[in-house]
């Protein structure tokens, strides 16, 4: 009748990590789950660009212009990565960017609606599709962005394929029309 303990089992962060990668349906899909209180979890971004993101809230992701995590903006409390708005002030001389993490938000409210967008990738500026997915336990979300062109090969591939096949016909046809008219 009296409350003896609490016991709890969890996955550490770099299983979290590999599962992920592991779970990549195309070459470049950049996976991202974020936590119910808007803190980035685990992501398949590079090796130290991931474990910088890991356990940053996703309000706080700023860009330098060329795509890359300002780490000087940024100090460790806790062990997580928090943004120090003294710094941030001074480093915004620098044009720093806030555009992912604003479309990410709007991605993570999304979440669950089965609808796919685009954004810009920040490194590539090439377009990329993205969607999210809600995961009750822990109520976490689940990002998915993939480059456009990925997506786009196997039907591009299959409308050549169509297409060569339609000519070849019609050429056929018109052959067989020209020599039977004959």
């Amino acid at each position: 009748g009296r409350l003896a303990g609490i016991a709890g089992i969890d996955r550490g962060l770099d299983f979290l990590d590999t599962f992920l990668r592991d779970l990549r349906p195309y070459e470049t899909a950049v996976l991202m789950l974020v936590s119910g209180r808007g803190r980035i979890i685990a992501t398949t971004v590079g090796d130290q660009a991931g474990a910088d993101l890991r356990t940053m809230a996703v309000d706080d992701l700023y860009l330098n212009e060329d795509g890359t995590l300002p780490g000087d903006i940024y100090t460790i409390a806790d062990g997580k990565k928090v943004l120090d708005a003294a710094k941030l002030t001074a480093a915004r001389k620098r044009n720093l960017s806030h555009e992912l993490a604003g479309q990410l938000i709007a991605w993570i409210k999304r979440a669950g609606s089965d609808q796919v967008g685009t954004i810009a990738d920040v490194e590539t500026g090439q377009e990329k599709f993205i969607t999210a997915a809600r995961i009750p336990t822990g109520n976490w979300t689940l990002l998915m962005s993939v480059q456009r062109d990925e997506i786009m090969a196997p039907i591009k591939t299959t409308i050549q394929s169509i297409t060569t096949v339609a000519v070849a016909g019609i050429v056929l046809g018109i052959a067989f029309l020209v020599l039977f008219t004959r």
